[in-house]
Order: structure tokens, then C-alpha cells, then sequence
């Protein structure tokens, strides 16, 4: 059995930050983030923080470390909107993707609620944040500009994780670890993830999503990275559910 040295990379890190009591990381590249359409380095277009509120504005939960990841039987959500996860994830990803993915998105950010919304305004079944909803509709003009609508938010909403998916081409190994980058970045913002990602190539680690995490949370202080590494796992729960 040959010894991978790549796994090695996350580990490196760590020591070095233990031993010497600091380590400053400089990526040689600017992340993608600040001024991209529809990026946010700061945070996702998904969950933030919140709890219950009243009338239009439902105040979602906090997808942090602290929410259960236990979920309800996939039986117990609507399929009134599952005409609109699959006309869109065909528009965006084609027939072969399993739209299903969207709909499993869509529960763990809102319990598929189209009036939630949380502290930092993102609404909507998808959770977006109006600045984010403006760079989406001005690359998909066609998208109608109305984040209320349980259609046009999940059109939005599928259309922001194809950028996102896009972001990551190339650069992972297979489909599942693009899954969680895509749905890391929709959560807690492409710059941030790409911060870790940077980190890894650096020291020659492989690409996944895991060590992205162990990174993020000692090197990523913009990142909320247990309220994204939650939210992940909720979403592939929940499909895996269905």
C-alpha cells in the first residue's frame, strides 16, 4: 500500500499553526468574489439567522451549529412546487441532473416556506438576498423580478447554484464533492470557500470538502464555516430521504 503524501496537507497546516502560534495566509490570487456578479464574500445567498416571526416575513432558523440536522419524513413537504425544481434544474443543468437536489436545497433553507425570511433579508423558498437576486436577474434577464414568487425564487435560487457550479469546473474529482462545494458556496459564499480551497493547493492537500472545512474554520474568519458545513449535510440528508 503507497503512502499519499497529499493527504498530508490538512494535517501540515494544522501542525504549523500549533507550533509556531501563527500563520498568516496571503493567497497569491485574488479570490472571486468581490465584484462578481452575484457573489458574495461575506455570505451565501442561503440561511443566515433568525427565528419565528409572523405574517409575510417568517423569520427562518438559524442554520448554524446548532440546528438539529434531524429532518421529517421527505413525505411530509409539498410537492406543489416540484413543477418548478424540475423546469428549472432542466434549464440550468440539464435533464440528466437529479432536480431533486433543488427541491432537498429548498427544505433546508425554508422548509419550502415561500414568505420566510431571515436577519439579513435573504428571502424566499431559496433564501436569497435581494443584492444577490439583483446580479441574478441581470444575468438572466428573463428570470421575472419578483423574489416573492415561489417560482421565479426558485428559479433564481437554481439559476445562483449553476454559478456556483460553474465556479468549481475543473477543479474537483468527482460529482459529489462538487455537489458540496456548489451548495458551501450558495451558503457561505464562493470568496470564502475559495480562501480554503487556495490554502489546500498551497500545500498540495486534496480537494475536498471536508478539509475545506477544517481549514476554513482555524484560517476563514469571514466564514460562518459550522452554519455552511451544517447546512451541507441537512441538504444531502434531506435527499438522501427521498
Amino acid at each position: 500500500m503507497g503512502f499519499d503524501v497529499k493527504n498530508l496537507g490538512v494535517v501540515i497546516i494544522t501542525a504549523i499553526v500549533t507550533i509556531g502560534g501563527y500563520l498568516l495566509f496571503q493567497p497569491a490570487t485574488t479570490p472571486v468574489g468581490s465584484g462578481s456578479p452575484g457573489v458574495v464574500t461575506d455570505g451565501g445567498a442561503g440561511v443566515d439567522s433568525g427565528q419565528v416571526g409572523s405574517n409575510a416575513n417568517i423569520i427562518v432558523p438559524d442554520a448554524g451549529v446548532s440546528v438539529n440536522l434531524q429532518v421529517g419524513s421527505s413525505g411530509k413537504y409539498s410537492n406543489r412546487y416540484d413543477i418548478y425544481f424540475k423546469k428549472y434544474s432542466d434549464r440550468f443543468f440539464g435533464m440528466w441532473f437529479d432536480w431533486q437536489w433543488f427541491k432537498a436545497q429548498g427544505i433546508a433553507e425554508s422548509s419550502l416556506n415561500p414568505n420566510a425570511q431571515s436577519y439579513c433579508k435573504a428571502q424566499g423558498i431559496m433564501q436569497i438576498l435581494p443584492g444577490t437576486h439583483a446580479d441574478i436577474i441581470k444575468k438572466y434577464p428573463w428570470i421575472e423580478n419578483n423574489i416573492w414568487s415561489p417560482r421565479w425564487n426558485i428559479a433564481a435560487g437554481i439559476a445562483y447554484d449553476r454559478m456556483m457550479w460553474d465556479y468549481w469546473e475543473g477543479k474537483l474529482d468527482c460529482e459529489t464533492e462538487w455537489l458540496k462545494f456548489m451548495f458551501g458556496s450558495y451558503n457561505g459564499g464562493h470568496g470564502n470557500v475559495l480562501k480554503s480551497y487556495l490554502m489546500l493547493q498551497r500545500y498540495q492537500a486534496k480537494p475536498l470538502w471536508n478539509n475545506v472545512i477544517v481549514v476554513g474554520r482555524q484560517h476563514v474568519h469571514t466564514w460562518r464555516v459550522d452554519e455552511t458545513d451544517v447546512y451541507v449535510k441537512r441538504i444531502f440528508k434531506v435527499k438522501g430521504m427521498m
